[in-house]
Parts: C-alpha cells; structure tokens; sequence
C-alpha cells in the first residue's frame, strides 16, 4: 500500500497502517504506549532531522503513535507489536 507517497505497512485484517517507509533511512513504527516508551530509550525519535538540509520530517502528521525506528536493539519485537496492535483494531 501507498501511505503518504512511500510504501507502507497494512494489516491485511483491519486495514490499520502500522509501518512506513520513507527511503532507506526513515522508517517509522506505530506502536503502543509501552513499546513506544521502550523504542524512544532505546533511541528511536519523533522527528527525522536530514544531514545537510535545512528540512525535518514530524511523525506529528501521522499521529502520536508512531515513531522513526533505527536498527535499535529490540526492533524486532516493536515490528511484531505493531501487527499484532493493528489487527487489535
């Protein structure tokens, strides 16, 4: 699926969007409360800021769910809490 002109995470049950992909380097993650919390210790943020352009992306358009993730330790369980959160409904 086409979310916000990038590829993009859906649940095939509830159609809940849960994963985005902005290019190689920006990636975000809507999770729930407690694996976001864990997520932005362990690194993760709520604005993009891009190296050499004066421009930054905020997941604020998105909703306060999400986060950009980074190859953080743990990301693999807050990508399957973000599918199993979306089929919640």
């Amino acid at each position: 699926m086409v979310f916000y002109g990038s590829p993009a995470l859906m649940h095939p049950a509830t159609g809940i969007v849960f994963g985005y992909a902005g290019g190689t380097h920006t990636y975000a993650l809507r999770l729930p409360e407690r694996e976001r919390a864990e997520a932005i210790r362990a690194g993760a943020t709520r604005i993009k800021h891009y190296p050499g352009v004066q421009r930054s992306f905020d997941l604020d358009d998105f909703g306060p769910e999400w986060v950009f993730c980074g190859w953080l330790r743990g990301e693999e369980a807050w990508c399957l809490s973000a599918f199993e959160s979306a089929g919640d409904g």
